[in-house]
């Protein structure tokens, strides 16, 4: 109060007269008694207590430490930490460990799929609807844990510190969300122009070939960036390393998936300008045209809300 702070810095000798009063009242004890440890100077200890009012204006007065307290600080919402979007990579997970027979036994043919030429098909292979399945559920996690790492990518410093619900109402998982639906857009894109491509250069059984190759890589590039995500998510420190090397898987199986067209589609010293052709539109101005997109989507300059 500030009427208090005047009068204990007007009132000196007024104190000290009550104090020698006091100390002649109640005898020397009071005087000589030693005060509490850690006892400002100027609050009155219990013995010192004012009697009226005007005694107490003598005093300063304060709230006591434990009624002040400390400001607590809002924590910072990251992906690591957000339950809706570790709730759509779990369930993501948990979906592959529920099919994980069939997956088991796509893998099997993953190599050949990756590589091979050979234009007769093995007798034990086998192409069913759970393949088709096994298949779907490993593009979704690709997508899925693809949109994880650009947001990741994207946000300041490489991580997702200073994210959470800003901007007009974003959360990290609807950005996670229309991250997806990009990442599966183009994955798209390119299935149909590997398709396209493949019907109009060549025949049936590569085309086959060539689309078994994309879907392959897919997979593969899906196994690659999992661990990488998870220890980006829990680890932001080591974010910028765990970008480094899905961006290094990536490249990898993008170089395995563009021998393969390579093998098939090579006829001759032409065939190089259709290979430079396929690989500025294919492979390099789509890759670019989904960093812009997924730019723009965390700027909020396409859907309407900002990130950061």
């Amino acid at each position: 109060m500030p009427a208090a702070d005047n009068a204990s810095t007007t009132t000196q000798p007024q104190a000290a007269t009550f104090h020698t009063a006091r100390a002649g009242q109640w005898g020397a004890s009071f005087e000589d008694a030693p005060r509490e440890p850690f006892a400002p100077a100027d609050v009155c200890l219990q013995a010192e207590t004012p009697l009226d009012a005007a005694e107490r204006s003598l005093f300063a007065t304060r709230p006591p430490e434990w009624e002040r307290g400390i400001v607590g600080t809002p924590r910072a919402v990251t992906a690591g930490t957000d339950p809706q979007v570790m709730g759509i990579i779990v369930g993501v997970l948990v979906l592959l460990a529920l099919n994980t027979r069939h997956i088991r036994r796509l893998f099997h043919s993953l190599p050949q799929d990756l590589w091979s030429l050979r234009r007769r098909a093995n007798v034990f292979d086998e192409h069913t609807a759970n393949e088709t399945r096994s298949n779907f559920l490993l593009i979704t996690q690709l997508c899925v844990f693809s949109a994880v790492m650009l947001l990741l990518w994207l946000a300041p410093r490489g991580n997702t510190a200073g994210f959470g619900l800003i901007g007009h109402g974003a959360s990290l998982s609807s950005v996670v969300g229309w991250l997806t639906a990009v990442t599966g857009s183009y994955y798209l894109f390119q299935l149909a122009a590997v398709g396209t491509i493949g019907y109009a250069f060549t025949d049936p059984l590569r085309g086959s070939q060539w689309r078994r190759g994309l879907n392959a890589s897919s997979v593969l590039l899906a196994q690659l960036i999992t661990i990488p995500m998870l220890v980006a998510l829990f680890y932001p420190g080591a974010t910028s390393a765990m970008l480094a090397v899905s961006a290094a898987g990536y490249v990898a199986t993008r170089l395995v998936f563009v021998a393969k067209g390579f093998r098939i589609f090579y006829r001759g010293p032409l065939s190089l300008v259709y290979f430079i052709l396929y690989v500025g539109a294919l492979e390099i101005l789509p890759p670019a045209a989904l960093i812009r997109v997924a730019r723009a989507i965390c700027r909020g300059e396409i859907v309407g809300f900002t990130v950061f």
